[in-house]
């Protein structure tokens, strides 16, 4: 079997694994090894080995010229009898796992086999079993596989931008995990349907869109309905109509993904919870348009006002006993549609220490994208993040007074000086408990 035959038995991703490690090849005189296919798992799949392998370790060892070969350009790739052979390896494990093409899991697979990736990984001591039976629990499935690559950077994303919700996040993971690859025991259903509970301002309207962004095949499918608009009974017939023009019809393409969000839902009529309630736990409602549409491979999320969210400031206290008391948390929430949630999440309050580090992030990424767009020099003290962040804490509203502060007293300021003055070299400091702008001659803008 030559080459190009060989490689006709490979799925697109496997291509590019491929195609990166001729690359890597290139400059490195041409001739490829194991290690420069190595190098290009580590590049494209890093988000996945991550979870089995030191990524960092083997990467810092396969650039050594020892491994990796002199850096020289080449204009012919050479693709060895001894690459070619993992590359028939590879299209065996295929056949043997019945898959029409060859995935990056079994081009792994058939990679880690050969003498010198495994007295590479052994020098680490790793041990591949692991991998081996979380891809054979999938059938090495492509398209389950590359969903196990993006619930592992969504898992990431939360983790790294929303700050102090570690169990929130393991809660919601955990369920998506089941469902996404296909282990649900109810698929016409919603992939996940969570109650977010928690004080205002903890990031649960943020999980439901980093959910979106990784789950909407780069469309952001995230519908939001504000639920207090259909307080009355008579609200049903709107909120139908509202309801069938937004979510597909079973004639639909029923792969595409996407998130639910019902907010304010403690401040919807009782019977268009019932309704929501026999709608999701079937999966499907008759819309106004004669048409049958469908929850199925929606997330939904429902989150209460935030009246009631003000109640439950105090989640993730303790009671006299040394228990929770969820009971107490859970008033103003209807016990129907308690009945259908996978999961009840809760949000805890964010510690001071916790906004200055939502303040630090969101305060860099302002500034940058100003800096950027208006050709600004901008530098601001420590002291200015301490300062939102405990205004931020006083006033109890979390991440949103955050953001607000940063609109209102940084980002506004900045532009307007620029705009009306043509200020461009600006420092930011806090002189009397108050947000100052100095730039030239030492003159300041207070906000």
């Amino acid at each position: 079997m030559g080459k190009e035959k060989i490689l006709n038995e490979f799925s697109k991703n496997s291509l590019e694994i491929f195609e990166k490690a001729k690359e890597i090849a290139l400059n490195h005189g041409g001739k490829m090894s194991p290690y420069h296919l190595m190098i290009a798992f580590l590049s494209e799949e890093r988000n996945l080995l991550r979870h089995f392998i030191p990524i960092r370790k083997i990467s810092s060892a396969l650039k050594s010229e020892k491994l990796m070969g002199k850096e020289k350009t080449s204009d012919t790739i050479i693709v060895t009898k001894h690459i070619q052979s993992i590359l028939k390896k590879a299209v065996k494990i295929k056949q043997k796992n019945r898959n029409e093409k060859v995935t990056p899991p079994e081009l792994f697979l058939a990679l880690a086999e050969d003498e010198k990736i495994v007295k590479l990984l052994e020098s680490f001591s790793v041990n591949l079993n692991k991998f081996n039976e979380e891809m054979t629990k999938i059938g090495f499935d492509e398209e389950k596989y590359n969903k196990i690559k993006r619930l592992n950077l969504l898992d990431k994303y939360i983790e790294r931008n929303i700050t102090g919700q570690s169990k929130a996040r393991k809660k919601v993971m955990s369920v998506l995990r089941m469902v996404k690859l296909g282990l649900d025991v109810k698929p016409e259903r919603p992939d996940g349907i969570f109650l977010f509970l928690g004080p205002v301002g903890t990031g649960k309207y943020s999980m439901a869109k980093a959910i979106a962004k990784y789950f909407s095949d780069g469309k952001f499918n995230l519908l939001n309905f504000d639920m207090d608009l259909y307080q009355d009974a008579w609200d049903f017939d709107k909120f139908l109509d509202i309801l069938s023009h937004n979510i597909r019809s079973t004639d639909e393409d029923k792969s595409e993904e996407g998130v639910i969000v019902f907010n304010k839902i403690d401040l919807t009529h009782p019977s268009i919870v019932n309704f929501m309630v026999d709608a999701l736990g079937k999966g499907n409602f008759p819309g106004t348009d004669g048409q049958i549409h469908s929850f199925s491979k929606y997330t939904v999320m429902f989150i209460p006002s935030d009246k009631l969210s003000r109640r439950h400031a105090k989640i993730g206290f303790i009671n006299s006993k040394g228990k929770v008391n969820y009971e107490d948390y859970l008033k103003g929430i209807s016990k129907p549609l308690l009945s259908i949630v996978d999961d009840v999440v809760v949000f805890r309050k964010l510690e001071p220490v916790e906004l200055e580090r939502v303040a630090k992030r969101n305060v860099k990424v302002v500034l940058d994208r100003i800096a950027r767009e208006y050709n600004i020099k901008i530098k601001y003290s420590d002291n200015v993040i301490k300062y939102i962040a405990e205004e931020s804490y006083k006033k109890e509203m979390g991440r949103r007074e955050v953001n607000k502060m940063i609109d209102e007293y940084v980002s506004l300021p900045i532009v307007n000086l620029f705009v009306q003055k043509g200020i461009s070299n600006i420092h930011i400091n806090v002189k009397n408990k108050k947000i100052v702008l100095e730039y030239a001659n030492g003159k300041r803008k207070q906000s």
